[in-house]
């Protein structure tokens, strides 16, 4: 059975959100492999400067933390549909499978165990192409705690590149 080694953090002026995310991950797999792109202050936005240094301050007391593969700092603002694609792509340039989250979304651990035990229909070929950590499809909970649908909400998932 795959077991997902790899994760993403999106991150963009929230330094107590990624932390947060960064000890779930660890909580979860402690041999994570974390990759962090944070994308850049807005222009002129010197609140937004400041937290992008205590990211930094953060990541640098980290750094010689192994589960911390690769970070990335934007330069400049991206914003949410370039700086995401951005980051989706430069993760996926050094991996095969993993699990993509942004810095403010609150899971339950049980969407990694949910991801580990069905990683295997994406890599398999089962006509997959993510396993999403949201449903906003209404459905009768008769047991399935998996459903496929054309409509996936990414808030959240594991997928391939």
């Amino acid at each position: 059975m795959s077991k997902i080694n790899d994760f993403l953090i999106i991150g963009f002026n929230r330094s107590d959100l990624l932390e947060q995310q960064v000890e779930r991950i660890l909580t979860f797999r402690n041999t994570a492999r974390i990759y962090i792109c944070i994308d850049g202050p807005r222009q002129n936005n010197q609140s937004d400067g400041i937290q992008n240094e205590k990211i930094r301050t953060y990541l640098n007391k980290h750094k010689n933390n192994n589960s911390i593969k690769n970070i990335h700092f934007s330069d400049q603002n991206k914003g949410c549909r370039t700086g995401v694609l951005f980051a989706i792509t430069w993760f996926f340039k050094q991996v095969d499978v993993g699990v993509i989250l942004e810095d403010d979304i609150e899971y339950d651990i049980r969407f990694l165990e949910f991801c580990d035990l069905n990683i295997s229909k994406i890599i398999d070929g089962d006509n997959v192409f993510a396993l999403g950590g949201s449903n906003f499809v209404p459905m009768k909970r008769n047991g399935q705690n998996l459903i496929k649908t054309h409509y996936p909400h990414i808030w959240g998932w594991a997928t391939t590149k």
